[in-house]
């Protein structure tokens, strides 16, 4: 399941090689969207092959008697191809953060990179049949929790759940149509990062409006390297209507009741490589429920800005 169109181009030179080597067919397995894919790919030298037919009725004339026999040779093939599968360099293991674990092929694992970036570890599978077993039962130890990001039917769950795997799959994702980065952002980590506007130095980003009373909350905000040199405002704004998204105007213009805290004022829970989590208790309103949203305050370009954001009730 190539992921790219430099991969469309190696995975099909390797697929005939693959076919030589175990007398099998090869199918190479394409998305709709990869096939609408442009991409930069490594050209090489066109080698000529050239093979006559061989009549080979035991082989070729799938009639009862010679079925039997050559479904045993299937089945020892799978067992070679599955074994190939625990090392081949097509499926490979990309680690981060190990909270989260995430088993993908295809189109799928762009999205889910692209989504969750270095907040997750990849085990990204080239071939899908048949699939390996102590490669994703190796993957699986190095994380917390485990999910399979994968389109229409649930081939790579299914497998993993055989072999004693625990993983969460279709609980989540949908059996009907394509995956998005915000799909996969929404369902695994709860909230779509989305910048909603900016005027002058303030940027303003949705992290799934939450319904909360005034008994009061934490908020973690996740920033990078670039932005926590900054020391940006974090600015919780709160709203009584669901509809009620703040904008830069409406918040500068004092419509929104709001608190602010800088960075350095947030106690910090986390850190990696280039990210650092911060958090915070803030008191609630009187009134009995609002929407609470994220606002963050910067001198800086907007691209550089948050990782992602979420507050929870506290507790």
């Amino acid at each position: 399941m190539p992921s790219d169109s430099a991969e469309c181009l190696a995975f099909t030179k390797f697929g005939f090689e693959l076919s030589e080597r175990y007398d099998t067919p090869v199918i190479l397995g394409l998305s709709t969207r990869v096939s609408h894919t442009r991409g930069l790919c490594e050209l090489g030298e066109r080698e000529e092959h050239s093979r006559p037919y061989k009549k080979d009725i035991k082989k070729y004339v799938m009639m009862p008697a010679m079925a039997r026999v050559r479904h045993e040779f299937v089945e020892q093939r799978i067992r070679d191809l599955a074994e190939w599968a625990e090392t081949s360099e097509i499926n490979r293991i990309e680690i981060n953060s190990t909270k989260i674990g995430v088993i993908t092929s295809g189109a799928a694992y762009q999205y889910a990179r692209e989504a969750l970036g270095d907040r997750a570890s990849y085990l990204k599978l080239g071939l899908v049949n048949p699939l390996p077993v102590r490669l994703i039962q190796d993957f699986a130890g190095k994380v917390d929790v485990l999910y399979v990001v994968e389109e229409l039917d649930d081939v790579i769950e299914t497998h993993c759940k055989k072999i004693g795997v625990n993983v969460i799959g279709k609980a989540l994702f949908s059996f009907c149509g394509e995956l998005t980065q915000n799909v996969i952002a929404e369902k695994i980590k709860g909230r779509v990062p989305e910048q909603l506007g900016f005027n002058g130095d303030m940027a303003i980003y949705y992290t799934d409006a939450r319904n909360v009373t005034s008994d009061g909350f934490n908020i973690e905000v996740t920033v990078n390297d670039a932005a926590k040199e900054m020391n940006p405002h974090v600015i919780v704004a709160y709203a009584y209507d669901r509809d009620s998204v703040p904008t830069a105007e409406t918040v500068l213009s004092g419509r929104f009741y709001t608190q602010t805290r800088r960075l350095t004022e947030m106690r910090r829970v986390n850190s990696s490589a280039d990210e650092t989590t911060y958090s915070v208790s803030l008191r609630g309103r009187p009134e009995e429920n609002y929407y609470l949203y994220v606002i963050l305050k910067k001198d800086m370009e907007y691209s550089n800005m948050v990782s992602y954001s979420v507050f929870t009730p506290r507790e």
